[in-house]
């Protein structure tokens, strides 16, 4: 061990028991015990006094909409929380049209943007809280927002942009399904 610190060999017993017990030490010096960091998180404002319910449990779909919930954790504005989750309610639904083509036999084969039309917020709910260490206080903004989707206005414009994808393509099989898809479905 001593020759791998390129410490020269022709030191005495004791000359050599004494580095070894200084490098000792230094060791365990940089490896003390450390009192161990604690950390509290509490909320300090929620935007109502009561939970909403549609947190627990999503509204059941209708027939004619359909209802998403987008949550973002961690935000540091307000504004960026609320855009976040929306934008992961849109995701749902954006998940939901592909699914839906998917299970009439369709495959979604451009990579175009899906837009989602037809979509309101009907609600939002946001916690402002705070986490406390020994060295410092953070505070953050966690976020939930409840979209309600109108069904044949998003398959209209889904179905849409696919349809000129098709024609786009000159994919005439999957432009005739979609015509008939949209008929089927009362989008005009």
């Amino acid at each position: 061990m001593l020759n791998y610190l390129k410490i020269p060999l022709k030191l005495s017993l004791i000359s050599r028991f004494l580095l070894l017990a200084i490098f000792a030490s230094l060791l365990l010096s940089c490896a003390g015990t450390q009192k161990p960091v604690t950390s509290k998180e509490e909320i300090y404002y929620t935007s109502s006094l009561k939970k909403p319910i549609w947190l627990e449990k999503v509204p059941a779909d209708g027939a004619t909409s359909k209802y998403y919930r987008g949550f973002h954790k961690n935000a540091t504005f307000m504004d960026i929380a609320i855009e976040r989750a929306e934008l992961e309610a849109r995701e749902k639904v954006s998940a939901w049209l592909k699914t839906f083509l998917n299970n009439q036999e369709i495959s979604i084969k451009s990579n175009i943007p899906i837009r989602v039309m037809g979509v309101t917020k009907e609600a939002s709910y946001y916690q402002k809280k705070k986490q406390i260490t020994d060295d410092e206080t953070t505070y953050f903004i966690d976020a939930w927002v409840l979209i309600k989707v109108e069904k044949q206005k998003a398959l209209g414009t889904f179905i849409s942009d696919q349809l000129y994808q098709a024609e786009k393509r000159g994919d005439e099989a999957t432009k005739t399904y979609l015509l008939k898809l949209k008929e089927k479905n009362g989008i005009k």
